[in-house]
């Protein structure tokens, strides 16, 4: 309010100013007008006197010498006339010289008081500046306030909306009980009745029970000593190590290290007892990280193992593994971790929760302590990745949402930045980083890859502008079939360009150069969505694991699928051995049986039963048929 009043009353001043300038200017052009009026006039006189006395003498002239006199008579009138006029221009002249130095004397009064006006207005005008000048800088403290307070207003709604996805999460996880208390108690119910078809069983084969040493009951601690398959439901979970000569993989709660040299096998196993949802090797080599999911609403486990040790044993032909390979068992996340991923100088390990829980935490790998963490997004998030060349910055993707994330870890405190998306709403699946960390490719459930610029600022005050913000490039036009499950980034070694390895749900395995368009001629199918994507430390063939638990070699200069290994892909509910042979076994399982080689480890034959669960099978005496009971698929 005052500064409108005086900014009112600045503006009167000027206005009164205005128009004394203006009386001042009239004034001068009146005594102007009179002094010009004057000086004409005169001229004028004169020129009518001479004119006259010219006639008169020419009448003179003319005349005869009785008119003299009464001519006389009337120049003598004519004369005194003149002289009257005269005094009468000569009293004129002198008022008209005295209002022009009365006017002039009025024009320097004016212009003296219109330079007093201006000096005043020039100080009124640089108030008026400085006075601007003190709104612009409130105007600013004003925007600065209302950030903070937008700030506060936003980290309140962020707080509210945790506490709702708190509170359903809760809800969902009493659902989750609830249905598993149920599912426990039909479980048992097919327990007992399990229990009293192997009572039958033990009756008709008591003689074969009677003939078995009972030793052989009594030792209730079997070691693993080989398997079959992996669990290709688990995105991401085939790796090369570092060497090259071994493979890491999950098979249920156990991660499977295959010697490509001496075929032998290896495991790792922490005692959790619970599935694996996700694996991690280190850039380095040197570390192992595991995710595990629960199957109600407990704290899942996140195991870390030193894999170099493990690895420089069984590289001098030990058979076991040696002891203290397992660093670290570590629980924050409810019921499942999602991914986890190490960072590039294998300091940090980054692990982020499943749908029930979405939580990003950031651990130390030496000492197993959790650094920082926070919400991953107010939507479910489903993979994170660490940049190749920095260990302060990884970024994350989910459903309609990336971000880039800067790690302070000195506060501690994790700080992100959303990557601008535009109009753009998609369920991202997978993520790789180019290895000069300047661009981010994913794949989502639309059957697009998408390619981000992640560069972004340092942590900086909220009032300072953005130099860098990460968004969106491109995406390709020609989608795949039921989305995009897995993506790897190889480098030409020709061009020096980054192309991109893209696995579908359709089982197409394909190319794509830098503007994300096809490569016709490196183009794959395989049987089963594609779930993972491990490229050999020497960049000239890489291995891919689908969902149907199949894996395969490609080499990438002639992209042909080779088939290493196969197994089932769902629950397997029957085994069995004929009689007089242990060679080879048939195992029963989802709308398949299948005959298998001891020694090989490997499928000897595959008989399809479309429609049809495979419960029981059995293999005649003669050893020629296979029998099998089932129940029709749902």
């Amino acid at each position: 309010m005052e500064l409108k009043q005086t900014r009112m009353i600045l503006q009167t001043n000027l206005e009164h100013a205005q128009e004394q300038l203006k009386e001042s200017e009239a004034r001068e052009r009146r005594a102007h007008e009179a002094r010009s009026e004057a000086a004409d006039e005169l001229p004028k006189l004169m020129a009518k006197f001479k004119s006259e006395r010219e006639a008169i003498r020419a009448e003179l002239t003319k005349l005869h010498d009785g008119e003299i006199e009464k001519y006389k008579t009337h120049l003598e009138n004519a004369s005194t006339q003149l002289k009257e006029m005269d005094s009468r221009l000569a009293k004129q002249a002198e008022e008209f010289g005295i209002q022009l130095n009365d006017a002039e004397e009025e024009q320097k009064e004016t212009s003296q008081a219109l330079q007093a006006v201006r000096a005043e207005l020039k100080e009124k005008k640089s108030l008026c500046k400085r006075l601007q000048e003190e709104v612009v800088q409130l105007k600013d403290d004003v925007t600065c306030h209302r950030d903070k307070f937008q700030n506060l207003q936003e980290e309140k709604a962020e707080e509210s909306q945790t506490s709702l996805a708190l509170i359903d999460r809760l809800q969902r996880q009493v659902q989750e009980t609830k249905e598993l208390l149920e599912k426990e108690r039909s479980a048992n119910a097919a327990t007992l009745t399990r229990l009293e078809n192997t009572l039958i069983a033990m009756v008709f084969s008591k003689k074969r029970f009677e003939s078995t040493p009972f030793s052989l009951f009594m030792n209730d601690q079997l070691s693993l000593k080989s398997v079959i398959g992996f669990t290709g439901s688990v995105n991401g979970g085939l790796h090369y190590t570092r060497c090259g000569r071994f493979i890491a993989f999950p098979l249920g709660s156990v991660v499977v290290l295959r010697s490509l040299v001496s075929k032998k096998q290896f495991f790792l196993d922490a005692g959790v007892g619970k599935k694996i949802s996700c694996v991690a090797i280190s850039k380095d080599g040197f570390f192992l990280a595991t995710g595990h999911e629960t199957p109600a609403s407990f704290k899942a486990e996140i195991t870390v193992w030193d894999l170099k040790k493990a690895i420089d044993h069984i590289s001098n032909d030990n058979d076991a593994l040696p002891e203290g390979c397992l660093l670290h068992v570590l629980s924050q996340h409810h019921k499942r971790v999602e991914a986890v991923d190490f960072s590039c100088d294998s300091q940090f390990l980054t692990s982020l929760g499943g749908q029930d829980d979405n939580d990003i935490v950031v651990w130390n790998v030496k000492s197993g302590a959790a650094i920082c963490g926070a919400q991953a997004s107010t939507e479910f998030a489903h993979c994170v990745r660490w940049l190749n060349n920095r260990n302060d910055r990884f970024v994350t993707c989910g459903v309609n949402h990336a971000r880039v994330w800067q790690v302070d870890v000195a506060m501690p405190k994790l700080h992100p930045i959303d990557i601008t998306m535009g109009s753009i709403r998609r369920v991202i699946q997978c993520l790789c980083i180019s290895e000069d960390d300047s661009f981010a490719y994913t794949g989502n459930k639309t059957g697009e890859v998408i390619k981000f610029n992640i560069e972004r600022d340092d942590i900086k005050p909220f009032n300072e502008p953005e130099v860098h913000h990460p968004s969106l490039v491109g995406y390709n036009r020609d989608r795949f079939s039921k989305g995009i499950k897995s993506v790897a980034c190889i480098v030409n070694p020709t061009t020096g360009n980054t192309n991109v390895i893209a696995g579908a749900g359709d089982g197409t395995i394909q190319i794509l150069n830098p503007d994300l368009k096809r490569i016709p001629s490196h183009e794959g199918k395989l049987h089963g969505a594609i779930t993972s994507i491990a490229l050999h430390p020497d960049g000239q063939s890489f291995l891919v694991g689908t969902e149907s638990s199949q894996r395969y070699s490609i080499d990438v200069s002639t992209f042909t699928p080779e088939l290493r290994e196969t197994c089932h892909a769902g629950e397997i509910f029957d085994l069995r051995f004929p009689r007089k042979s242990s060679e080879i076994f048939v195992t029963a399982s989802e709308q398949d049986i299948r005959v298998w080689s001891v020694s090989k480890r490997r499928e000897l034959l595959r008989i399809n039963v479309p429609n049809l669960n495979c419960y029981a099978v059995d293999i005649t005496s003669a050893g020629d048929s296979i029998c099998l009971h089932g129940q029709t698929a749902r």
